[in-house]
């Protein structure tokens, strides 16, 4: 220590008191008090009046016996590099907060009671929130009673529902946490991709209770939770191939949707909500006047379309038509390409079930993508299955909430502006976060 004086004489001209306090520490001038912390006791040294003045916890422990015989005071639930961190917030007011470490950190300030650094994190983790990390959010702040930090997590979920059931975090949500999301008529998603979420939310929860990931099982810890679905809002092809073939409801709550879907009253032990989701609308362009079938163009086969969109959207599916006679199964792929870059966005197999009744059908991608303003993209669908119904009088550019769709015929298809196949698609409008996150990887 006297080496180091010497070396440093008059150090402490020029600084401020913050400085000054943060040169201290880092010295280790004149300390008085050692924290052993995290399980391996790693030695951390402190000045006692700076902590007394600042912390009304470290005052009632220097005001106790608490203090080991040799000074020391064991700290076995921080590790060494928090509880520095900590300590550089008491002596400056200020510290460089990280993703990786602010929850650790905003425990050590809520347990000393450093209010002013619980306030830091806490605007720290609103500005840096984003759909892969805000349900991982959710469930720190819940520990720490942060309810504001907690409405903002839910209203964030909220606006973007779609994304962040996709991700991986929301698996691992409580399950309160979960009920509270998916039951809310707030929540901006397709109720599709609510099911999707909660098959793998129940699929983790089946694995944290140590039983077998079946069906049945995903029932039992879903719970009540399995009503707030909106299975009666479905779309009616995804609810039959990929609902109705599960044991996920059982017999009668499957029938039961069914006779919903073709006008029959609710029964009166039904427990479906039947609510639309305040957030959430579904648009659909259609290209086509009229109606027409024709053996000649059989609807089945190769089609080609492109189309550029004056806003961002974001593309939910693809409408096609549906069987001539009777009712029909068509195989469907269809794959989404960005024109300019030649990159292909989306490539999915579909099952679509159609009967003659109804004209057309839709396809939908069980992942959204997002289609720039200004940008072409090409649309290909592979439909097999036996002739369908063709569009006529086909309109090059149609108009739908303030968006104009231009659509391109292309060579090597079935299908045309005028006339053919791909009638139309379904498309919601993304959020600004959605717009500003895919600037962000161009630029």
């Amino acid at each position: 220590m006297a080496d180091l004086m010497e070396s440093l004489d008059d150090w402490q001209a020029g600084k401020s008191l913050s400085e000054c306090n943060r040169f201290m520490l880092a010295n280790e001038i004149s300390c008085d008090v050692t924290f052993l912390c995290g399980q391996r006791r790693e030695p951390v040294k402190a000045h006692r009046y700076v902590l007394f003045s600042r912390s009304s916890v470290f005052q009632s422990i220097f005001s106790s016996s608490l203090i080991e015989a040799d000074g020391a005071f064991p700290v076995s639930d921080i590790d060494a590099e928090t509880f520095k961190l900590l300590l550089i917030y008491l002596y400056t007011d200020d510290v460089t907060i990280e993703l990786e470490r602010v929850d650790s950190i905003l425990y050590a300030a809520k347990k000393y009671a450093v209010k002013g650094l619980v306030q830091k994190c806490l605007a720290y983790l609103e500005s840096c929130m984003s759909v892969e990390n805000v349900c991982t959010v959710l469930e720190q702040i819940h520990l720490y009673d942060g309810r504001n930090m907690e409405d903002k997590c839910l209203k964030y979920i909220f606006e973007n529902g779609s994304d962040v059931l996709k991700s991986e975090s929301f698996g691992d949500l409580s399950a309160a946490h979960v009920e509270q999301i998916v039951k809310s008529d707030e929540l901006v998603v397709d109720e599709m991709d609510v099911f999707n979420a909660m098959m793998n939310w129940s699929e983790k929860e089946c694995r944290r209770k140590g039983v077998s990931v079946t069906d049945t099982n995903r029932r039992e810890v879903l719970g009540p939770f399995l009503y707030h679905i909106r299975f009666p809002l479905m779309n009616t092809m995804f609810f039959t191939n990929h609902v109705s073939t599960r044991q996920i409801l059982n017999a009668q709550e499957v029938i039961a949707i069914f006779q919903y879907y073709h006008g029959r009253d609710q029964a009166s032990n039904w427990h479906f909500n039947i609510n639309k989701r305040r957030g959430f609308s579904l648009y659909s362009v259609i290209r086509y006047n009229f109606i027409g079938m024709n053996e000649m163009d059989s609807g089945t086969g190769h089609h080609v379309i492109s189309v550029s969109c004056s806003k961002s959207i974001l593309l939910h599916g693809v409408i096609v038509y549906g069987c001539q006679e009777g009712s029909a199964e068509y195989s469907v792929t269809i794959e989404i390409t960005d024109e300019e870059s030649r990159k292909c966005l989306s490539k999915e197999h579909i099952t679509v079930k159609t009967d003659k009744s109804h004209h057309t059908s839709d396809a939908m991608l069980f992942k959204t993508v997002l289609l720039q303003s200004g940008k072409k993209y090409t649309i290909v669908a592979e439909i097999n299955g036996p002739p369908t119904k063709i569009g006529l009088d086909g309109r090059r550019t149609v108009v739908v909430e303030g968006v104009t769709f231009t659509f391109i015929s292309r060579s090597n298809s079935n299908t045309t502006v005028e006339k053919g196949q791909l009638p139309g698609i379904l498309f919601t409008f993304p959020k600004v976060n959605n717009l500003n996150k895919f600037s962000d990887k161009k630029s």
